[in-house]
């Protein structure tokens, strides 16, 4: 990485102090050793359930691109298979966050996680949710809070994501918020009422284009189109201090009553 690669991670040279200019240490998010993170799983009860789909045998692996970024995957054996499987593929990054007030975070930024089972089948019980090619491991919420737990190592003042569809933005909104109030709001109405009918059905619309807004002072409507945007879980006291001031509250409360999300007549697209 050169540095004017830095503005990619939105970083600038005079960030790169303390532990993001030393080289990539061997442990997850630059902290944590595998085997704590191996044992960790265990010990939340992610590994049983696994075991309980009959995975075993399993290994981390840990890909260091530069001493900002990685890539975690969790592979495990099955005796349906030959050779091992991905499980869990989580990537992240090391930067700064911009926010709308005029201040920088630094902060851990979750490109991407990913937990999937590659032997199962669709099933009314586990579909599959859209970007997924195979159902979920239903782990999402306790790997979360697994992580979560490891905030105080890290010497970050936030942690980031960006959903890309819907369905991850509901996982993620028990611990994270959208940094700007009017998103937050809208998304908050969205899972009012959408959600009725379950998860995995109010995704598949939102990705299919078949909801609309509707204006509620007006009437109007227009397609509800998921644009994927910044999510953040406050860390340090002055930036949860900013997510919950009146202000950011106002805001998200006067988007959210503005509108109300209709699912359109015609039935929604289906996976493949």
């Amino acid at each position: 990485m050169g540095w004017d690669d830095l503005d990619d991670l939105g970083l600038k040279a005079g960030d790169l102090d303390g532990d993001l200019f030393h080289k990539p240490s061997e442990g997850v998010f630059g902290k944590i050793p595998l085997e704590q993170f191996l044992h960790d799983l265990e010990e939340n009860g992610l590994l049983e359930r696994l075991r309980g789909r009959g995975y075993q045998k399993f290994r981390l692996g840990l890909d260091k691109e530069d001493s900002f970024t990685e890539r975690l995957r969790l592979f495990g054996m099955h005796p349906d298979s030959v050779g091992e499987l991905q499980l869990m593929d989580v990537r992240s990054h090391r930067g700064m966050l911009e926010a709308p007030w005029s201040a920088r975070y630094r902060v851990l930024g979750w490109d991407w996680v990913e937990m999937q089972d590659p032997l199962a089948r669709p099933s009314p019980y586990r579909p599959i949710l859209p970007g997924q090619t195979y159902p979920g491991l239903g782990l999402f919420r306790g790997l979360t809070r697994m992580m979560l737990g490891y905030a105080p190592q890290l010497e970050v003042e936030g942690l980031t994501a960006v959903p890309q569809y819907f369905h991850n933005a509901v996982l993620y909104s028990g611990h994270f918020c959208f940094l700007d109030a009017r998103a937050q709001g809208r998304f908050q109405a969205a899972c009012r009422d959408l959600l009725d009918d379950g998860l995995a059905p109010a995704s598949w619309w939102v990705a299919c284009q078949e909801v609309d807004i509707v204006n509620r002072a007006t009437g109007e409507r227009c397609l509800y189109v998921w644009e994927p945007e910044k999510i953040v879980r406050a860390l340090s006291s002055e930036l949860k201090d900013r997510l919950a001031c009146p202000a950011y509250l106002e805001v998200c409360q006067q988007a959210m009553e503005e509108v109300e999300f209709r699912r359109r007549e015609e039935p929604p697209c289906k996976p493949d």
